[in-house]
């Protein structure tokens, strides 16, 4: 502030005429010495110049200057809206033997057009709602959806990167135990009518994580075997079976259970004899 303050005093009184300087290099203040280290005039050209061009060597110095602008860049986008620049050059002439670079800028952008529509890459939609869980207990699968419709893929355009479909574990809470299928009967206790056969069922219990409580009813069954009639003897045949004929009959014996053949007479005597 303090140099300008000098500067502007020294043109006031005519110190400093410089639309009529005499071109020959010359410092209009004598304590250029002065000047310089106290205020390092010397490193500011533009006032230097004003009032100590010898001392400061700059009798030969030569501002730069823009040349004229060059033609238009092409456009940097391959369709529809982009830029494109121009340059020029501070070198009419260049700035030399400590002259000043000319302001402004060096380069300069446009908007432009290329007459060609770009293709649309699609995008996608938001995540619709996860969809209900497989199973009402234990652990299932439950999914969920998205559209690549933000926008939809057009003019050559990219189709979505990604899934358009997620899927992940659910867990409504702990089922109920359920019995298993009955097992086949087992064999009857007994060759003839009258003795029993069984089955039995279990309660599934997979893991505590997925199953709580007990299964209602019973774990085993039990009936008679009522599809085989045995005899001991010809007459307990003819008693139990009005319209027998005379033929050989299977006989179990009532105290072996061992079964024999025997021939039966249904018809001497009112029948049921050996």
């Amino acid at each position: 502030m303090l140099l300008q303050y000098y500067i502007t005093v020294l043109t006031y009184f005519g110190v400093l005429d410089f639309m009529n300087a005499d071109p020959t290099c010359f410092d209009s203040e004598k304590n250029c010495a002065l000047w310089d280290s106290i205020f390092k005039i010397c490193k500011m050209p533009d006032n230097a110049k004003k009032v100590c061009q010898k001392f400061c060597e700059l009798c030969d110095a030569v501002d730069g200057s823009w040349t004229v602008w060059s033609s238009w860049m092409g456009c940097d986008a391959t369709c529809e809206n982009g830029t494109r620049g121009r340059l020029r050059t501070c070198s009419h002439p260049k700035p030399s033997f400590g002259g000043n670079d000319f302001y402004g800028d060096a380069y300069e952008l446009e908007p432009c057009k290329v007459p060609k529509l770009c293709p649309v890459h699609g995008g996608w939609q938001t995540w619709q709602d996860w969809s209900a869980c497989s199973t009402s207990c234990g652990v299932g699968m439950q999914s969920r959806y998205r559209n690549c419709s933000n926008p939809v893929p057009d003019r050559q355009g990219n189709h979505c990167f990604g899934n358009s479909l997620e899927d992940r574990l659910c867990y409504p809470g702990l089922c109920a135990n359920v019995w298993s299928k009955w097992q086949p009967w087992d064999a009857c206790s007994d060759s003839c009518k009258g003795g029993i056969r069984t089955r039995s069922r279990i309660c599934s219990n997979p893991s505590p994580f997925t199953a709580e409580g007990d299964c209602p009813g019973n774990s085993t069954e039990i009936k008679t075997c009522d599809d085989k009639l045995c005899f001991s003897d010809c007459y307990e045949i003819h008693q139990k079976q009005n319209k027998s004929q005379s033929g050989i009959y299977n006989i179990t014996l009532w105290k072996t259970k061992q079964t024999i053949q025997m021939k039966c007479d249904m018809d001497t005597d009112k029948g049921g004899w050996t």
